[in-house]
Order: structure tokens, then C-alpha cells, then sequence
């Protein structure tokens, strides 16, 4: 929010159930609602129960006067002196960097602005050049040649993009999760959030074929497969055999069940106690190849 908004902030404007803070325009109407982070819930409950404030939420010289916008400037540039940084900034930089982390996490630009409920054309336009990178990383292809196991530069932004896509929460909560591991080299981890969200995907697909039909094709296959009437039912088979399912039932073309059958393999030597340990570079393409093939 902007430092305006921010120091006229009132108490009433937190709601600590649901994580919510209210934002005020110039009217002192409500514009928008905004997430605010479960970290700074628990500093402002502290402040809270310090300092007791009961209209303004920061309260100026007397307690019936908001924060000034200056006294507020104030307090982060000694805070930009404590924690040592000395490049120029100022409270307008931490909207600028929620937007940029957002970004680079990858939610699309287009949500992050609709969120703030920014609409001027300048404004969308500065913002949306704000969440480009500036240049490509570049590695010397030698060094990837003659040392394939360095793989420190590897780029999980990409990937980080392609996840704003994905429409269903509870998926793009797995695949968030992969990519988190991937960055803390937790490797097989990913792997395993990856598949699992890969899995519900597909059986989201094939579940809306009639049951006779599903359960036609399953017999096809192997004569003892258990009947499927709902999704919860999908447990009761493996995953080779659910990738058969969703080829025969057109959810995958032919080529796209050989490369998921290679990702299963994967997924299998990684979910079982083994020495085994696959490389970030391999890791990383199995993501894709799931976000590529089932996600967009």
C-alpha cells in the first residue's frame, strides 16, 4: 500500500481471522482488501497488545492523531541504517518489491496489479515492465560440458511462471511446494509433490467420462481392476495403470503417455528407500515435462 494509506490504517481495518487488512482511499472508503503475511500478523499482535492503540492503528503525537507520513519515512530510514543497506530507497520501494517478489515467484504480473487494484495505464504499464528481468542469466555452454554436475545456475523461473497458470489451488499448492525443494536441492521431495499434483490432475480428467466407459477400458487392461465410480476410487488403482486409462480415454495422446511413463519411473525410484539420487538438472526437467504436458 502507499504510505498514506498505511499510516492511516485504524484498528478495526485488521482482521486477524482471516489474514485480512482493509485499505482506505483518499475518501476513507474501503477500495480493497489485501493478504497480509502470517509473519507480520504475529509482530502487530504483539504491538497490539503492548501498546493498545484504539482507533488509529499507528498513532501519532496524541492518540486521537495517526502516524505522519514524515514520522513514518523517518522510522525507515533508520531502519534502511540498521539492517545496512545503502542503495537508495524508500517506503515506495517496498511496494515495488511486493509486486517484483511476486513476479519472480511466479504469479502473473496481470493478477499481482488486479490485486492492488491498479487500473491507470501508466501505472500498469511502469508495473509490468517492473516484473521483467532485465537479462536473460547466461552460463559459458563449456563449463556445463566439461562439469555437468555443476549445476548451482540451473533457472527454476521458468518454472516458477508456468506455476502461475495452474488454475486448481490445491495443485498449484503440490507444484509449489516441488519447486521450493528443487531451490533447497530436497530433490526426490519434489519430485514426489510434482507427480502427486500430475496424479490428481489426471484423475480430475478421466473421472468425467461415464463410469462404464472408464471401467470398460480399466477391465481391458487387467481383468481385476476395481470398479471406479468417483474420484476418491482412483486410489484403489496404480499409476501405470491410470496413465492407460487417461490415453485410451483421449485425456493423452500417445507420446505424451511415454514421457509420463518415463516421469512415473522417475517418481518411483525417488518415493522408495534407495541410494539413489537424481540430479537438479534431471529433477527440474521432470517438473517441466509435468507442467508442460498436464498443467498448460
Amino acid at each position: 500500500m502507499d504510505v498514506g494509506q498505511a499510516v492511516r490504517l485504524r484498528v478495526t481495518d485488521l482482521d486477524f481471522k482471516r489474514g485480512k487488512i482493509k485499505i482506505r482511499n483518499l475518501r476513507n472508503r474501503t477500495s480493497r482488501e489485501a493478504i497480509v503475511s502470517k509473519y507480520l500478523l504475529d509482530e502487530l499482535s504483539r504491538y497490539m497488545d503492548e501498546y493498545r492503540p484504539t482507533n488509529w492503528l499507528f498513532t501519532g503525537r496524541t492518540p486521537r492523531s495517526p502516524l505522519s507520513v514524515r514520522a513514518s519515512q523517518a522510522a525507515f530510514e533508520r531502519a534502511l541504517i540498521t539492517a545496512g543497506i545503502d542503495k537508495p530507497a524508500s517506503l515506495k520501494s517496498l511496494k515495488y518489491s511486493y509486486v517484483k517478489h511476486l513476479d519472480e515467484q511466479g504469479v502473473p504480473i496481470v493478477t499481482v496489479l488486479k490485486d492492488l487494484g491498479i487500473k491507470n495505464p501508466s501505472s500498469l504499464a511502469f508495473y509490468s515492465k517492473l516484473g521483467q528481468p532485465d537479462s536473460v542469466a547466461i552460463h559459458n555452454p563449456l563449463d556445463r560440458i566439461i562439469s555437468p554436475d555443476d549445476e548451482a545456475e540451473i533457472d527454476l523461473l521458468p518454472l516458477q511462471r508456468m506455476l502461475g497458470k495452474v488454475k486448481d489451488e490445491d495443485e498449484r499448492d503440490y507444484l509449489s511446494e516441488a519447486i521450493q525443494c528443487l531451490t533447497a536441492r530436497s530433490l526426490r521431495a519434489g519430485i514426489i509433490f510434482a507427480w502427486c499434483a500430475a496424479v490428481q490432475n489426471v484423475r480430475k480428467k478421466c473421472i468425467v467420462h461415464t463410469p462404464d466407459s472408464i471401467n470398460s477400458i480399466l477391465k481391458r487392461h487387467n481383468p481385476k481392476s476395481p470398479d471406479i465410480k468417483n474420484i476418491d476410487d482412483f486410489v484403489r488403482i496404480n499409476d501405470s495403470l491410470l496413465l492407460l486409462l487417461a490415453t485410451d480415454l483421449g485425456v493423452l495422446d500417445k507420446n505424451q503417455k511415454d514421457i509420463l511413463e518415463g516421469c512415473l519411473d522417475l517418481r518411483n525410484k525417488c518415493g522408495h528407500p534407495s541410494k539413489y539420487r537424481p540430479r537438479l538438472l534431471k529433477a527440474a526437467s521432470f517438473v517441466e515435462d509435468l507442467l508442460t504436458i498436464i498443467f498448460r
